[in-house]
């Protein structure tokens, strides 16, 4: 390792980078030092930091910047930008107000303690945070810090080398201990890949036929470049062998994982189902539910950008740990900690390209077990836990949505259907991810619904529950005022009464929303429309989960003209008290009067329907019909949303007639 003369020096200043000041008590570790209530005010003024404590650094940033270009490693790790830094590399610390220009001013490390004794230190340039990283020592070092630091190095400069370590004691741990799912043999995928009994037999495509065994399955981006996949005129080739060499290096990865981890079996997407076959394709979509719920670990690769990315890539240097020898006047006490950046994982999980694709949504949620290979380190993820390769202290998952009960954070505040609320925060998640082809919209899914339709009972219906479906009923298609991009398909895709009608947003501005749930109701429920019948047809007979070609809601309710309202606003310009309009086909291009007037327009086509009342009034439907109006016989279709609220009692009192109505 190369370090610095100031980095060498800062190992020497170990009591004043954690703020040691005078001898801990006998029996208290450094963590408790760092507690105290002296400790506390000698770096704090009324809940603030004070600025500038801490060991004092390099003199400049841009001192700093020239030590690291010249080789040192320490200086590099700690000003390097990370993924949550913003344009200028430094992310959000800096002050507009700070009259000393960025690249001079001062740095200063500070150690810190957090809960569970983990150490870590904060880089400050002038008054503000820049970067944290984390420290830790071996347990020959311990002393130094007092016990467990709760982190562990990485093994080895490449992700390889931490293949046949960490994943299996994780694999070990949860078979042995969590009731995740247990490892038995189940019937194989009807077409995986049989990576044979050694590491050197040739892989080749099997058909199962009802044959049990273990499998992998790889979650990755196909991106844009060709994936290698088996179509009509390929298959009996890959029969009898794989050519290993030209596949992509992703899934040349994904066989070398498999076999390390000890299993023989494997399924990949583009591999196992024949991809210029839609009897095929339609026939194995609708086994991709139980083929994730099934297998008994999947790799997912969260920073491929496609198939060529490959899955084991080497670790920069602010991953790999970085050792200081470092020595304390206070305790006597000398030992060598060590310096890291964690940073790849974010508050909704580990992010990155793959949390962005539409179908691994249901991957994630569906697989018992996961193997995250994220940009700088291996992730594990099951029902019971989530662990890092550093991480000692494994944290039960709490803070995901779930298909499942959390036990550990229960929808204790949740007055109804846990499992429509459920089903509501996954779709939320659903459709802010992107999908390539529009068809895809219900088959990326399928696989939950028939999870919940299993749990649950209920009949479900392009996207909906017939059992929930006054709710259901209530989506909106979101955009900030008229900006948003929220838009019916180009080709048909799902009834218009249906959320996967729209197109999907890849920035979440489309949403599903749950206005009221069951048990809270305060207000008349006489406006609640009555759900005659609703019957889909699915394009392939028997798959109601899939793509679907027809759907029809014939439901009675109050109804009436929309003309008749008029006071109004639109989309996210509230003005209460005022209809509500919530379009369902967003004009971003339209200018405000030109929108007022479509908008306008629209209403003299168009009927509410009232559908649901709530704590701030009534919440319907804006429906068109093919014909006039008031031609009840006509099938109509979803235009948008509509609420009444409460103040403006003509809007939805008088003027009103019940009527049975279809929407298509």
């Amino acid at each position: 390792m190369s370090y610095c003369n100031v980095c060498i020096e800062m190992g020497f200043h170990f009591d004043e980078i954690f703020g040691l000041k005078k001898r801990p008590r006998d029996g208290d570790d450094l963590a408790c030092y760092m507690r105290n209530e002296d400790w506390q005010k000698d770096f704090y003024d009324n809940g603030k930091r004070k600025p500038h404590r801490g060991y004092p650094h390099h003199d400049s940033l841009a001192s700093a910047i020239r030590s690291a270009a010249l080789g040192c490693e320490l200086c590099r790790l700690l000003i390097t930008p990370t993924s949550r830094s913003t344009s200028n590399g430094y992310g959000a610390f800096i002050q507009a107000e700070d009259a000393v220009p960025l690249a001079e001013r001062r740095l200063y490390v500070r150690g810190e303690v957090w809960t569970g004794n983990k150490y870590s230190c904060r880089l400050y340039v002038g008054k503000d945070t820049a970067l944290d990283f984390s420290v830790f020592c071996f347990p020959v070092d311990e002393a130094i810090l007092g016990g467990n630091t709760g982190s562990r190095p990485l093994y080895g400069r490449h992700m390889a080398d931490a293949i046949s370590i960490m994943p299996r004691q994780w694999m070990d741990k949860c078979m042995k201990t969590h009731s995740c799912k247990a490892l038995r043999p189940e019937k194989l995928p009807g077409r995986v890949i049989d990576l044979g009994p050694s590491s050197s037999s040739t892989p080749r495509l099997l058909e199962s036929k009802q044959r049990k065994g273990h499998w992998v399955v790889l979650s990755h981006c196909w991106g844009g470049v060709d994936t290698a996949s088996t179509k009509k005129s390929n298959l009996m080739t890959r029969l009898a062998a794989l050519p290993t060499g030209k596949l992509p290096k992703t899934f040349q990865d994904a066989i070398f994982i498999s076999r390390e981890l000890g299993f023989r079996y494997l399924w990949i997407d583009s591999l196992c189902i024949i991809q210029d076959s839609q009897e095929d394709w339609s026939k194995q979509s609708a086994q991709m539910g139980y083929i994730y719920k099934t297998a008994v670990v999947t790799l997912a690769v969260t920073m491929g950008e496609d198939s060529n990315s490959g899955i084991l890539r080497p670790r920069d240097s602010c991953t790999y740990s970085l050792p200081l020898h470092v020595e304390s006047e206070m305790t006597g006490l000398q030992g060598t900690l060590y310096f890291r950046r964690d940073d790849d994982f974010g508050s909704r999980g580990i992010i990155g390209p793959l949390s962005r694709r539409g179908w691994t949504l249901q991957e994630k949620l569906l697989s018992p077990r996961i193997l995250h290979f994220a940009e700088r380190m291996i992730y594990w993820e099951c029902r019971a836990t989530f662990e890092t390769e550093t991480d000692s202290s494994p944290r039960p998952m709490d803070g995901e949505i779930s298909m499942y009960p959390c036990k550990y954070r229960p929808f204790s505040f949740i007055n109804g259907n846990e499992d429509m609320f459920r089903w509501c925060a996954i779709i939320n998640n659903y459709l802010s991810r992107n999908l390539t082809f529009s068809k895809d919209t219900l088959p990326a899914i399928s696989g939950i619904a028939r999870e919940f339709a299993a749990k649950t009972r209920y009949e479900y219906c392009a996207g909906l529950w017939k059992q929930d479906m006054l709710r259901g009923l209530l989506w909106t298609a979101r955009g900030p005022a008229r900006d948003g991009t929220a838009r019916p398909h180009e080709t048909y895709v799902a009834p218009s009464w249906s959320w996967a009608s729209i197109r999907s947003c890849n920035e979440g501005r489309q949403i599903v929303v749950h206005h009221t749930f069951d048990g809270t109701m305060k207000t008349n429920r006489k406006h609640d429309a009555k759900v005659v019948s609703c019957d889909v047809a699915p394009l392939v007979p028997g798959d109601i989960y899939g793509q679907v070609i027809s759907g029809t809601l014939v439901i009675e309710g109050y109804v009436r003209r929309a003309s008749r309202d008029g006071s109004f606003s639109v989309g996210a310009m509230y003005d209460k008290p005022a209809t509500q309009f919530h379009i369902d086909n967003h004009q971003p291009d339209l200018e405000r009067s030109e929108y007022e007037s479509y908008i306008a327009d629209l209403r003299r086509r168009c009927i509410f329907l009232q559908i649901q009342a709530g704590f701030d009034g009534v919440f319907g439907l804006l429906l068109e019909g093919a014909g006039k109006w008031n031609a009840w016989e006509s099938p109509y279709e979803r235009r948008g949303r509509v609420e009444f609220p409460q103040g403006i009692e003509s809007s939805y009192e008088r003027g009103w007639e019940r009527r049975i109505i279809t929407i298509v």
